[in-house]
């Protein structure tokens, strides 16, 4: 990929991760902190509300496997992001854990908002190293 296209690509990315996390009518940034990776991996592949980072990267911004496999890379070294991680969205339904106190979203049990912990954030600065900008 040209230097030109990868940081549109990351500059894109990063603006619907942003948007991903901000708009929960769009894309809810619940995410099962408790489950294990195997159990988060298992939910994004057979659900249609629980999407994996990869899937996102491919699905949502049609990435090919060359480039969704450099952002992964980052995104898996890095441990502010939990392994296996998968987002859940469902669009025009309330998020998991509506009204829920921000100590109860934040604390790595059970339903999180990856938005609240940094996990987004964390996932926009990895696509940005990996995608060279």
């Amino acid at each position: 990929m040209h230097r030109s296209t990868l940081l549109l690509s990351g500059a894109a990315l990063s603006g619907a991760l942003v948007l991903m996390g901000a708009a929960p009518a769009m894309a809810h940034d619940c995410y099962n902190a408790s489950r294990s990776e195997q159990g988060s991996t298992s939910a994004a592949a057979h659900s249609d509300i629980w999407v994996s980072i990869p899937e996102f990267l491919s699905g949502g911004f049609g990435f090919d496997q060359a480039t969704v496999d450099r952002v992964m890379a980052v995104v898996n070294a890095d441990p502010r992001v939990p392994a296996g991680f998968a987002v859940h969205v469902s669009p025009g339904v309330a998020e998991l854990a509506t009204n829920a106190p921000l100590k109860v979203v934040t604390n790595n049990k059970g339903i999180d908002h990856s938005e609240d912990n940094g996990v987004i954030a964390a996932i926009e600065e990895d696509a940005a190293i990996a995608l060279g900008g």
